[in-house]
C-alpha cells in the first residue's frame, strides 16, 4: 500500500468501505476522534480503481482513500480490514504529525499505518493478528507484511539490517519493519536478539503510539526521536516511573533504535 497523488478518473465513490466504519476503529472507540481530521470530515473512498490494480492508497490531494480490485491472485483491496485501517491511518497522520513520506519519517509513517491496521482489525472483533493484507490473497498463508516477523516478507527486524539504498518507496516500506517489530514486542513481549521485553498489550501499545503521533511526532521525526516521543507519551499516560515506560525502552532497544 502506498500514498499516491496521481489524478484518476476510474472507479466510484463510497463511504468508509467496511462494516461498522469509523465508529468501530480505535480512533473513535478509544480516542473519540471526530473523523481522521478530528473535524468531522466525510470519509470517502474510490473503489474498483484502475484495471487489475494491486494496491490501495491515501490521496492527500483528493482527501480520499483509493482501492484497486486486484488481479487473478488477489481479491479487492477492500477485502482486508487491516488494509483499510492502514490507509485511514495515513489520513490521520496527514492531519496530525504530517510525517514526510521519505527516509525514516516515511518508514515511521508506514509503520504507524501497519500498527493501526492491526488495531482496527482488533477493535472490529475480527480474527486479530499481526499480519497485514492476509485476506487479500487467493492463495492461503500469504500476506503483505508481518509485524511479528518482518523478515518473513523480506523486511528488517533490526536497525542494523535496514535498507540504505536510494529507492524511497522501498526505503519507507521495507524499513517500516523495524518499528513494526518494536510495536509487536511492546504489545506481546518476548526476547529479540539479546533483549527481553515485557509486553503491555495491544490496547496500551496503541494508546502510546496514538498520543505520540498526535502530540509529539513532527514531519521529520526519526526512529530515535520516535522512541523518545513514545517514552514521553507513556510517561504522560501512566507516569514517568511506570512499567510501560520501561517496556518501550526495551522494545526499541531490542530492534537497535537508541
Amino acid at each position: 500500500m502506498k500514498k499516491n497523488k496521481t489524478k484518476y478518473n476510474l472507479g466510484y465513490f463510497v463511504l468508509f468501505p467496511f462494516f461498522g466504519g469509523w465508529a468501530k476503529t480505535p480512533y473513535k472507540k478509544v480516542h473519540k476522534r471526530n473523523s481522521y481530521d478530528n473535524s468531522g470530515a466525510k470519509i470517502v473512498s474510490t473503489v474498483r480503481f484502475g484495471q487489475q490494480y494491486e494496491n490501495a492508497f491515501w490521496s492527500p490531494e483528493l482527501r480520499q482513500m483509493v482501492y484497486g480490485d486486484g488481479d487473478e491472485s488477489t481479491r479487492s483491496f477492500t477485502a482486508s480490514i487491516d488494509v483499510v485501517g492502514h490507509e485511514i491511518t495515513h489520513a490521520v497522520t496527514d492531519s496530525t504529525s504530517k510525517l514526510l513520506y521519505q527516509d525514516e519519517s516515511g518508514a515511521l509513517n508506514e509503520a504507524l499505518s501497519d500498527i493501526f491496521g492491526t488495531l482496527v482489525e482488533y477493535y472490529q472483533g475480527e480474527h486479530s493478528n499481526y499480519l497485514i493484507g492476509e485476506d487479500l490473497f487467493i492463495q492461503p498463508d500469504k500476506a503483505v507484511r508481518s509485524l511479528s516477523d518482518p523478515t518473513q516478507y523480506g523486511d528488517p527486524d533490526h536497525y542494523s539490517k535496514r535498507y540504505t539504498g536510494e529507492d524511497q518507496s522501498k526505503f519507507v516500506h521495507t524499513n517500516s519493519g523495524i518499528v513494526n517489530k518494536a510495536a509487536y514486542l511492546l504489545a506481546e513481549g518476548g526476547q529479540h536478539f539479546d533483549t527481553q521485553v515485557i509486553g503491555i498489550g495491544k490496547e496500551k501499545m496503541g494508546d502510546i503510539f496514538y498520543r505520540a503521533n498526535t502530540k509529539y511526532f513532527t514531519a521529520s521525526t526519526t526512529f530515535s526521536q520516535a522512541k523518545a516521543s513514545c517514552i514521553q507519551s507513556a510517561a504522560d499516560l501512566y507516569g514517568a516511573d511506570a512499567a510501560e515506560v520501561q517496556s518501550i525502552k526495551q522494545a526499541f532497544d531490542a530492534v537497535g533504535i537508541d
